[in-house]
């Protein structure tokens, strides 16, 4: 059972295996759950699982009416509709503090710059080959996070691996923030070090799949992912050369969502907030492309980077369903966008990128 259901997943019939016996009885409702085994698994629904699962279904709907009130509000008539709203709800000013925005967004850039550290360290550790040097030089997005109120006597349990597994959408096959547990080597698996739990993936020499990526998960509420971007790992444009835009809004998208349903699944408040700090390597030269999917890509695109680096912070509450990112997605993206000759994904462009990898039609 994926994440992202508007309705329960329910049997439509009874299947039945060897023997005449029952494997599925229709009716029977299944749900994502840690219940049945300890492990991420879907299983026949229990009773204790019932509002999580309602819950969950409410929300995604929610993200429906939400992109309906985008597409049909102008960015005046949306503020106005805020304001409103923020008042005949009694919502306090709290979220909107600008000291507090400045200090979760400065300890998101903190995480940025700890975990690219310690992505140093752990590649020095390791050695690398000329190629895995090249990837590292190439184009790469670091991420972030932060959680507010920090938990200080948190401790990187299993536990807290099995909860961020079994929270993690995964709407792609390759997920921000993956699960390497059960990886066939060793040292891709996660450990943990200085509090955290740590991975460190690198698949570039003599690899069908190639991926550069580091990645560390504080229980006390940071998450950090340095992640080399496809463009130059792929045969299908030459390395160095390339930016594909719908691409990146699909790995902006991703990260964001991912992020909201770890936190909301750690049981951080859901009226609070968290943190996305950005940084993006090795733009310069670069220019906007749709090799990765051209016939989607017509008619966009355009523009040369002349900055080799782009950064931007962006704060998302918790409350916000999947499918309601897509303006956060656009602030994350828009000082990245703005180097390759001023271009802005248009709104609708951006929405049907959230849309899709949400709906997991990519």
């Amino acid at each position: 059972v994926p994440s992202g259901v508007r309705v329960p997943a329910v049997v439509k019939s009874d299947l039945r295996g060897e023997g005449g016996k029952y494997l599925l009885h229709e009716g029977d409702v299944y749900f994502r759950t840690l219940r049945s085994n300890g492990a991420p698994s879907s299983a026949v629904i229990k009773p204790g699982d019932w509002p999580d699962l309602l819950e969950i279904c409410f929300n995604n709907r929610e993200g429906d009416i939400g992109g309906f009130l985008r597409r049909q509000l102008g960015g005046a008539e949306r503020e106005v509709l805020a304001a409103v709203l923020r008042e005949l709800m009694g919502a306090t000013s709290a979220k909107a503090e600008p000291e507090r925005q400045v200090v979760l967004k400065e300890r998101a850039e903190e995480v940025v710059a700890d975990g690219w550290a310690a992505f140093d360290a752990a590649i020095r550790d390791r050695g690398k080959s000329a190629a895995e040097e090249r990837a590292i030089g190439g184009l790469t997005m670091h991420v972030g996070v932060v959680l507010d109120p920090s938990r200080e006597d948190a401790v990187p349990t299993r536990q807290f691996l099995d909860v961020l597994a079994s929270a993690n959408p995964q709407y792609t096959g390759w997920p921000a923030w993956l699960d390497a547990r059960g990886f066939a080597s060793a040292d891709e698996r996660p450990v943990v070090k200085n509090g955290a739990w740590q991975t460190l993936i690198v698949a570039i020499d003599d690899s069908y799949m190639q991926h550069l990526e580091f990645l560390r998960m504080d229980p006390r509420g940071t998450f950090y992912l340095r992640r080399a971007m496809q463009d130059d790992l792929t045969d299908k444009v030459e390395p160095g050369k390339a930016l594909d835009i719908f691409l990146m809004l699909i790995r902006v998208a991703e990260v964001i969502a991912v992020g909201v349903a770890m936190a909301r699944a750690l049981d951080w408040p859901e009226d609070g907030d968290a943190a996305f700090a950005f940084i993006w390597d090795g733009l310069d030269s670069r220019r906007l492309s749709g090799w990765a999917n051209p016939l989607r890509s017509m008619g966009i695109g355009g523009g040369t980077s002349h900055s080799d680096r782009a950064s931007s912070t962006v704060l998302v509450p918790l409350e916000t369903p999947p499918g309601a990112l897509a303006p956060y997605v656009a602030k994350a993206v828009a000082p990245l966008f703005s180097l390759f000759d001023g271009y802005q994904p248009a709104h609708p462009l951006v929405e049907d990128a959230v849309a899709r990898l949400v709906e997991r039609r990519l």
